[in-house]
């Protein structure tokens, strides 16, 4: 997942996850940019890599975990509240607070 020029681009396993998921595109941009409380998304483009995904799937899982002290803002799990698909909730969250913690480290700096 990265954020390039305000347009989050998202990697998906199949066209399965892509649909769902442009189906959920605007809810999804709302959702995000109330919880970063600017309009720091402007689109959302979702493409289809399994390959990639697997791969970070496989780095992410030991060494890119959130510190156990860190907090998810409470506006972010209540967005994610709506959204009924676990993995597709996970995901959520997980992309949510990066961008979050991204914005807080560089604004720190």
């Amino acid at each position: 997942m990265q954020l390039q020029n305000q347009k989050l681009v998202v990697i998906v396993a199949d066209n399965i996850w892509q649909r769902q998921l442009e189906q959920m595109r605007g809810q999804l941009l709302f959702r995000l940019n109330s919880v970063l409380g600017r309009t720091l998304v402007k689109s959302i483009e979702l493409r289809i890599d399994p390959k990639k995904l697997a791969k970070v799937r496989g780095t992410s899982e030991g060494s890119k975990k959130e510190p156990p002290d860190y907090k998810i803002p409470e506006e972010l799990v209540t967005a994610a509240a709506g959204i009924e698909d676990t993995k597709l909730r996970r995901a959520f969250l997980g992309a949510a607070t990066s961008c979050i913690r991204r914005i807080e480290t560089s604004s720190e700096s």
